[in-house]
């Protein structure tokens, strides 16, 4: 070929390193030009060997492709065996078929990266950038699609994918502030609707994460709620890992019985070896080659790192040689076999072309090795020069003059050791930095993550104070003196609250844990109070963060025991109960939570709540307000003792919790000691609360001008404090419980819908869904249009399933599965009315209210299948349900107000008495139209349109056509 010398001396200039990417990619098929030589294709198409495997990931994308499902493949196999390169033959066909092939990485010590998530977070961004390339009518519609589906999660996402922002409204977020623990739950909830959007089956997503056995804690619970979420469609998730590290992945599959993918990479074979040796010195297949290629899996066992690494090292011993006449490369296998040191391990040989090094540049990478697989430049040259001035004997080996560091630096990436980035400098391989690493001696590793540590404290950032952290706590031993060692506490303390507010959480908790092991235990409550009141108390918050309710609560108990004064004790005595509230403790558990931080701030409760309980503090709530007009309570001043604000949270925590698991004694009984704390000592921010659950218990007595009055109280009251986020559960329960028989459903969605993201926002996971919930039978009501509502109640749906525990669940799944039935006619009758499918299964759901004693679901259920039988005309099945909530009624301990079940009683025995002419149905249904008027009808506007119908029945039943007509006409008039 007359190309032939060209290419012979490109591979001459870049000697056997060429090896790395011939074994990689390139191609066997097509014409044997050059007696045999294999062209190379440079896209991955097909590899040495894995021939196999290539069929297998091809097989695998093509499913997740063609089918309505998602896929999980593992690729492991040993160190240096290809396994990252594999996953490239993937992502040209993927391209041509419309897909998006995405891929993050992830690195040793990647647990200490102050940025959790990092790997996904890289996959995502060029997930973003692949669609953003998409033609303009996709890209239009994919910017609606993630806009209405992710809300202000996108913008949340936002912060780690920045390139995301391209696909959100620039004016569309609330700004409002997050607490970074809402960060931790929200963040991993919109990564599953940012991939559940993304992926279609028009263009698939192929989502590959490197190195999983180095993924961080945040990386690897994310993980495993994307492997759990079944609603991610047409995603093919790749996880590619060491055998010698497999374990920490596995866990990840734990009874887990889905079906994946298992791909193991081996080494390569002599055959394979034999094909790439031939290829790389471009010759055809002969028997020197096959004996060249026989040694080398000998030496390398046919790993294609070590390979490489014994091919640079017989041409940089002069064993392979290129000739002058001819461009061909030659050797003799013989004088190779007999020569090249054939007692040395793969390691010796590594270790000697490292030693061929200048001494120097050994000096740079056995620093570099230290600062992580990425560093930069700049605090390399710090350390050098920390290094210089230092006198520790240990380090005398590593000093260098720091004005050759460039030049050096240049060198390494000659040799292949590192590589540029745009932010510094990476190792060429892992393998390399860990063999940087091992050329320390302990002691020198001591020392040099002493330096290091210092090095990053002296620039003084706070960034740099969690690396001064991260590097000092590994030289600890070294601090020998105690005040070396308080300071080292200080500052994992400084970098641990750092780490908080970036909700970098796995990160913080490790450096509070090494601060509590630094300060000696018998000094901890005497010498260092202060500080350790902080390492406690916010190692406690984050245990409550990640699930770990035994270690928070044993935290708590620490701070209680040995905190000096009552303001000392308030924050954990609010993360007691929010403990108890997360660990979804029964309601008395709650309680006794409350209760017992109640008694540390000197407020007594009764032991054993009663009615006559509940009964007293309502008159005495009742005199307080004897009076007082609603610009009087707003003009309170502000709460300014820290304890009665902390005792108002504390009650307002136990009577929420109260109300979403169906307990209206301690409910009502908090809201009316916080309502009695407010009137006596000021307004809270957690005031609207106390005066939205006062609210409900006035409208369960049947006074519904008071429950309006002071609902509509609340809501104000959260407008004047401004406590969005706190007042949020104020308004969804009085907008759901009170103002919408006084106000239109279209004035009270927007406002509710506010709320529910505030909620959300500031992590209260039970009333975000349940406003979700509220908001789902606003629109119902509404009579929104029903294709569009089960798009979007999928969309909510899909974003809250993850709290399966949280009781607030089964309301949304209740109205969910109402709308799915009107939705979807069936011809099986019963099916329509029956409260089971695809969200949920009303034998579970009854089962669930009777186990856990929330009763009230039941007749809750009952009404909606009441309005599902008379909607299609299943008047006899009306008739039954009826008979049931009568039941039901029986069960509950309160008088509730359920008009619905009234209103629809009433239509249904009308219906009944026109089909059989029976009095009884009759004086039934007149009975229920009483029942409404009577209980929605008192000052209620909004409930005028549904009596003037249950009038129109009435002339129905007695009038004449004509005057049943008009009557009808009114009514719906009315109800228009």
């Amino acid at each position: 070929s007359a190309l032939q010398p060209q290419r012979t001396r490109k591979m001459a200039s870049l000697g056997m390193s060429s090896i790395t990417d011939s074994h990689l990619y390139s191609s066997l098929g097509g014409s044997q030009e050059d007696g045999g030589a294999a062209n190379q294709s440079g896209d991955g198409s097909q590899l040495f060997g894995r021939d196999t495997e290539k069929t297998e990931l091809l097989k695998a994308y093509q499913r997740v492709q063609q089918q309505h499902t998602s896929e999980t493949v593992l690729l492991h196999g040993p160190s240096g065996t290809g396994k990252t390169s594999l996953i490239e033959v993937l992502r040209a066909p993927v391209s041509e078929s419309g897909g998006y092939f995405c891929a993050g990485k992830f690195f040793q010590n990647s647990g200490m990266a102050l940025e959790p998530y990092s790997a996904i977070m890289s996959a995502f961004s060029d997930l973003c950038d692949l669609v953003s390339q998409s033609d303009d009518f996709l890209l239009g519609a994919r910017k609606e699609e993630i806009q209405r589906t992710m809300g202000e999660d996108g913008y949340l996402l936002s912060n780690s994918i920045s390139n995301l922002s391209q696909f959100l409204d620039p004016n569309g977020s609330n700004g409002a502030p997050r607490a970074p623990e809402t960060v931790f739950t929200m963040f991993k909830l919109a990564c599953k609707t940012f991939l559940r959007v993304m992926a279609s089956q028009a263009h698939p997503v192929v989502l590959v994460l490197d190195d999983v056995q180095w993924m961080d804690n945040g990386s690897e619970q994310l993980i495993k709620m994307l492997l759990e979420d079944n609603e991610i469609k047409h995603v093919l998730l790749i996880l590619v890992y060491r055998d010698e590290e497999a374990e920490k992945v596995l866990d990840l599959f734990r009874g887990d019985r889905k079906k994946r993918v298992d791909i193991h990479l081996g080494n390569l074979d002599t055959q394979a070896v034999h094909q790439m040796m031939a290829y790389t010195l471009n010759t055809p297949p002969n028997d020197q080659t096959l004996a060249l290629s026989e040694l080398t899996v000998h030496r390398t066992q046919g790993n294609p790192f070590y390979v490489r690494q014994f091919g640079d090292f017989l041409e940089q011993e002069g064993f392979l040689k290129i000739s002058s006449t001819d461009g061909t490369w030659k050797f003799n296998v013989e004088t190779i076999r007999r020569e090249s040191m054939l007692s040395d391990t793969l390691a010796d040989v590594l270790t000697k072309k490292m030693q061929r090094l200048d001494s120097d540049v050994q000096k740079i990478l056995m620093v570099a090795s230290l600062l992580g697989y990425h560093f930069c430049e700049i605090v390399l040259v710090d350390t050098l020069t920390a290094i210089q001035h230092t006198d520790s004997r240990e380090l005398q080996r590593v000093k260098m003059a720091d004005e050759k560091i460039d030049s050096l630096l240049d060198i390494a990436v000659t040799a292949g050791f590192l590589e540029e980035t745009s932010d510094g400098y990476q190792f060429g391989h892992d393998k390399l930095q860990s063999s940087f690493q091992s050329m320390l001696s302990s002691d020198e590793n001591l020392q040099l993550h002493k330096v290091i540590g210092e090095t990053f404290a002296r620039r003084g950032d706070a960034d740099s104070t969690y690396h001064a952290a991260v590097h000092l706590n590994q030289a600890v031993e070294l601090f020998q003196d105690s005040n070396q060692r308080i300071g080292l506490a200080q500052i994992s303390l400084e970098a641990a609250v750092y780490c908080k507010q970036r909700s970098a959480f796995f990160n913080g908790a490790r450096l509070l844990r090494a601060a509590l092991k630094i300060i000696p235990a018998q000094q901890r409550w005497t010498e260092h109070y202060t500080m350790t009141s902080r390492i406690v108390g916010l190692l406690a918050k984050m245990e409550l963060v990640f699930g770990n309710f035994t270690a928070s609560n044993k935290l708590n108990d620490e701070l209680l025991s040995n905190t000096n004064c009552v303001d000392d004790k308030l924050d954990t005595l609010i993360t007691c109960v929010e403990v108890a509230i997360a660990d979804r403790a029964d309601v008395t558990d709650c309680s006794k939570a409350v209760n017992k931080a109640l008694r540390i701030l000197g407020i007594k409760q009764p032991s054993r709540l009663t009615l006559p309980h509940v009964m007293a503090k309502l008159l005495k709530v009742k005199f307080l307000l004897r009076g007082l007009s609603d610009e009087d309570i707003l003009g309170l001043p502000v709460m300014s003792d820290k304890v009665q604000n902390t005792a108002v949270q504390l009650l307002v925590y136990g009577s929420i919790f109260g109300i979403v698991n169906d307990q209206e004694k301690p409910a009502i009984y908090y809201a009316l000691l916080a309502l009695e704390l407010t009137l006596k000592s000021g307004l809270s921010k957690f005031s609207p609360n106390a005066f939205a659950i006062y609210s409900m218990a006035e409208l369960v007595m049947g006074h519904t001008e008071r429950a309006y009055r002071f609902g509509n109280l609340a809501r104000t009251m959260v407008d004047r404090l401004q406590c969005h986020q706190t007042g949020s559960t104020a308004i969804i329960l009085v907008n759901n419980m009170v103002a919408h028989w006084k106000e239109s459903l279209h004035q009270l969605s927007e406002p509710t819908y506010r709320a529910m993201n505030n909620c959300l926002d500031a992590g209260d996971v039970s009333f975000g869904i349940f406003g979700a919930a509220v908001m789902a039978g606003f629109r119902t009501c509404m009579g929104d249009n029903l294709a569009e509502l089960e798009e979007e109640f999928h969309a909510l749906y899909s974003r809250f399933k993850s709290f399966k525990n949280c009781s607030s669940i089964q309301y949304f799944e209740r109205t969910f599965q109402f709308v799915l039935n009107l939705r979807h006619h069936d011809e099986n009758w019963r099916k329509l009315t029956d409260m089971s499918g695809d969200i949920m299964q009303e034998s579970e759901y009854i089962q669930n209210a009777i186990d856990n004693n929330r009763r009230i679901l039941l007749p809750l259920l009952g009404i909606l299948k009441l309005q599902l039988a008379y909607h299609y005309g299943f008047d006899r099945l009306a008739e039954s349900i009826l008979v049931d909530l009568e039941e039901f009624k029986q069960m509950l301990r309160h008088g509730f107000n359920f008009s619905v079940w009234q209103l629809f009683g009433a239509l249904t025995y009308y219906e009944r008495y026109r089909s059989t002419s029976h009095r009884k149905y009759l004086r039934k249904a007149r009975k229920f139209k009483r029942n409404f008027r009577t209980k929605a009808m008192t000052q209620c506007p909004n409930a005028t349109p549904l009596l003037t119908l249950l009038n129109a029945e009435e002339v129905a039943i007695k009038g004449s056509l004509d005057e049943s007509s008009r009557a009808y006409d009114v009514a719906i008039n009315a109800l228009s």
